[in-house]
């Protein structure tokens, strides 16, 4: 009897931890359910990316292709109705478009320009013919065009290294964007990884908070869904996702003890890209060219005092960064932050004159 009593009071304790545990998982996915964020907090990018995963049956398409830069393999072949069918028909033998990046004996002044997808020329139209680089060149100039859409400050500087030697060029232009360029952590250039993947989700980022490169865009998609929209494209995660509490500890699991001795990439006050455009100052003197900062400003941030603000970084650090203020919102797109043929035409006309002075 006494054994049996012991057994039932055993079971009963049991019972009533679980009844605690359970209630007390359910006051905490209650205080989960009021005070996480809700689907308005999230920017536009994160919302887009996430609608996409539902919309495509957490199904991915890698349409990444790699494409032979200059010293790696650097991100995508894409379609683009500016250009042609598939850009792919107009990259030079470098890896970029226009003048191949090789040396030229030649009486103009050349001038290698180093930028991301402003300097290829999106959303201009043609972009071969009306991207401020062909319009410089039209002007007299012999133009090297080392834009490729998605790169950063980092990869500048890999640019720099590998083709101001290389080349002699008497001017060298660095385009810096005043929107995804600053205000963001180095990337980890590796090669024949990438830094981003073309998918049918949009693109995504092809490494995580500390760097750590996916080896695909499933894995690379995965990991943002898990991050960004608390799901996944494994169906047991995705519905245990469901559960705010197990959200949050797996999404706590991948932000502070999956790589738990490892430093997250940081900013630091934009002095990495102080000191990246500070080199390739230095070597474009070293091999005789005169450098000029130019810096493309976001189109929601086009006064002077705001571009003033934003690049007071550089200055500090002894750099001049200089920009046509002429520039207007309607030289840009209306959905995004490319310049249009106007813009084009503006800052074309802007270098000139700066390069003539």
């Amino acid at each position: 009897m006494k054994e049996k009593l012991e057994r039932n009071s055993a079971l009963i304790l049991i019972l009533v931890n679980i009844v605690l545990i359970s209630l007390l998982l359910l006051s905490a996915e209650i205080y989960l359910a009021y005070t996480e964020k809700t689907d308005n907090d999230q920017n536009w990018y994160e919302a887009r990316f996430c609608k996409k995963a539902e919309d495509n049956n957490f199904q991915v398409t890698d349409r990444t292709g790699y494409r032979n830069g200059w010293d790696g393999i650097y991100k995508l072949d894409f379609q683009s109705p500016n250009i042609g069918n598939n850009i792919k028909q107009n990259y030079n033998r470098s890896g970029f478009t226009g003048n191949d990046l090789v040396p030229v004996k030649t009486e103009k002044p050349k001038i290698l320009f180093i930028g991301d997808s402003h300097v290829f020329g999106v959303a201009a139209n043609p972009i071969l013919q009306n991207r401020f680089t062909s319009l410089v060149e039209e002007q007299g100039f012999y133009t090297y065009n080392a834009g490729i859409g998605g790169l950063d400050v980092v990869q500048y500087g890999l640019i720099a290294k590998r083709f101001i030697p290389e080349l002699k060029p008497e001017h060298v232009a660095l385009m810096l964007f005043l929107g995804n360029d600053i205000d963001r952590a180095p990337s980890p250039v590796a090669p024949r990884k990438h830094l981003y993947f073309q998918t049918n989700f949009d693109w995504v980022q092809g490494y995580d908070k500390y760097g750590h490169s996916f080896n695909s865009a499933q894995e690379a998609v995965d990991y943002w869904l898990k991050v960004r929209c608390g799901s996944s494209l494994d169906p047991a995660t995705r519905f245990l996702m469901k559960s705010r509490l197990f959200r949050k500890g797996y999404q706590f699991y991948l932000d502070k003890i999956r790589y738990l001795w490892k430093e997250k990439l940081t900013n630091n006050g934009n002095a990495w890209i102080a000191d990246t455009i500070k080199g390739i100052e230095s070597l474009a003197e070293q091999n005789n060219a005169s450098f000029e900062l130019f810096v493309i400003p976001d189109k929601n941030s086009l006064t002077k005092e705001e571009i003033d603000d934003q690049v007071l970084f550089l200055r500090q650090r002894g750099l001049n960064p200089v920009y046509p203020e002429e520039l207007e919102v309607s030289d840009y797109e209306k959905s995004g932050n490319h310049m249009l043929n106007s813009g084009h035409k503006k800052y074309a006309d802007f270098i000139v004159r700066a390069l003539s002075q």
